[in-house]
């Protein structure tokens, strides 16, 4: 290929990157596509391939840019709240003064529980934003297993905390064991006998200073709080496990069961197996996530501050209580008159086809 035409073909892929892909744009990409046609280099099953493909994800952006702003223009009360939510909670985090001279395990679990929480909140964000209903409730389970583990470590104190921290030298070992036995397959360089055997002495370590805690119960660093170290005694033993409910069915859209793929959240009739291949961004089915997206934050953020309360947390506190509500009551609105709309379209195209 010459020079010149390597150049047009290189513009027409910034080009496609844009968020402002317009016709101008596909008149460059339809040109450099020409060239490519013309080149002897490339075999015609080669071309078939990049011009189709490159096509549909040029059109695919530009629908999902103009589904996006669509989305957000109905949404634009909810989801601006959600998002100062967000930011709320994070500058309670900022501002605490961890007591780590008196809870330095308890702090360290919280804080980091803390982050990752928030980093999960934003990825909920995104989801919303783009429309995918599922995932974002499939995101907030883990959310949810955090404000668990959150409360029951305030709960039960300081030892439990350790033990939380301790239980990672297990994790650590246990799945060093499984990398090593399928790396040969996965074409993987091993880990070395020497890390696996010093991974082993930090396991057998944390479970000689703590028996209760067992390779096969994820939960077992909450013995003897919990009868056994599974996650519904943990969260039974909290008093959020009336979300139990939308904990397992948010499990569908993680595990692979038929109910996952034969019911989505963000489709206002659910879904069947007629429809099932019709899968997409949708503008619906996102008053549950964020709702539960903000009582779980709020449940973490309540953990923390627990550990050295003061009046100006409490009142925020009370106050992004109030805002929850206001919230999910402004996007459960948006979500009805979609629905209404829909519903209403539907019966003028059936009452027209009859």
């Amino acid at each position: 290929m010459s020079l010149e035409i390597d150049k047009k073909i290189m513009k027409a892929i910034i080009l496609s990157v844009k968020d402002d892909f317009n016709e101008n744009d596909y008149a460059i990409m339809e040109e450099a596509i020409e060239y490519i046609k013309k080149s002897e280099s490339y075999q015609t099953a080669q071309l078939s391939w990049s011009i189709e493909g490159y096509k549909h994800v040029l059109k695919q952006r530009e629908y999902c840019n103009g589904f996006c702003s669509r989305l957000l223009y109905e949404y634009h009360e909810p989801i601006s709240e959600f998002e100062i939510f967000i930011e709320h909670c994070i500058t309670i985090a900022h501002d605490m003064q961890y007591p780590n001279d008196e809870y330095p395990n308890t702090c360290k679990v919280l804080s980091g529980i803390c982050a990752r929480s928030i980093l999960i909140a934003n990825e909920i964000l995104c989801l919303i934003k783009n429309g995918f209903a599922s995932g974002a409730l499939a995101r907030w389970r883990t959310l949810y297993e955090y404000s668990v583990i959150a409360i029951s470590i305030v709960k039960f104190g300081e030892d439990t905390a350790r033990k939380y921290l301790a239980y990672n030298d297990i994790v650590n070992y246990r799945e060093a064991k499984t990398y090593n036995e399928h790396a040969e397959s996965l074409g993987f360089k091993p880990i070395t006998e020497e890390e696996l055997s010093s991974l082993k002495i930090a396991s057998e370590e944390a479970q000689q200073e703590y028996p209760e805690l067992n390779s096969k119960q994820d939960y077992s660093w909450a013995k003897p709080n919990i009868s056994n170290g599974s996650f519904t005694e943990l969260a039974k033993a909290t008093d959020i496990n009336y979300y139990r409910p939308f904990y397992k069915f948010s499990c569908n859209y993680v595990h692979g069961g038929a109910k996952g793929v034969f019911y989505d959240l963000g489709q206002i009739h659910g879904l069947d197996e007629e429809n099932s291949f019709k899968l997409a961004s949708t503008n619906y089915g996102f008053t549950d996530p964020m709702q539960l997206t903000m009582i779980a934050l709020l449940n973490i953020i309540s953990a923390i501050v627990s550990l050295a309360p003061n009046i100006n947390h409490l009142i925020q506190i009370v106050y992004l209580q109030d805002k929850r509500v206001e919230i999910t009551e402004s996007c459960h609105k948006v979500e009805n008159d979609i629905k209404e709309r829909e519903i209403e379209y539907r019966t003028v195209n059936n009452t027209q086809s009859d």
